[in-house]
């Protein structure tokens, strides 16, 4: 499954979440893409993750009539060295996620 970062996340984290095919938006769209074009990326994938700490666009996410799933990212401001951590730490959590039929996962 793919994984697509937000903008508004470092594209670093790839590099933590390399075995699930982690991409940035600014990657594979503009780095100015809408939330519009993000989400008809992600459908047209059909099997992807979000991660993004844009709220409503994950509430969004979790309302669309798609196999699109949502990490929202809630921890606030950490530094680069906290926030690679975190998804380090928090692998197992975003494997189980994948795999199952939730549709937002909170880290």
């Amino acid at each position: 499954m793919k994984l697509l970062l937000d903008n508004n996340l470092p594209p670093s984290i790839a590099t933590v979440l390399a075995a699930f095919d982690c991409a940035s938006v600014r990657d594979v769209l503009s780095p100015d893409a809408t939330d519009s074009e993000i989400l008809n990326w992600c459908r047209a994938k059909d099997a992807v993750v979000f991660v993004t700490k844009d709220k409503q666009f994950a509430l969004r996410i979790a309302g669309a009539d798609s196999n699109v799933k949502c990490i929202l990212c809630t921890f606030g401001n950490i530094s680069l060295e906290q926030t690679l951590a975190l998804f380090e730490q928090r692998k197992s959590a975003i494997e189980y996620f994948v795999k199952s039929n939730a549709k937002i996962l909170r880290i």
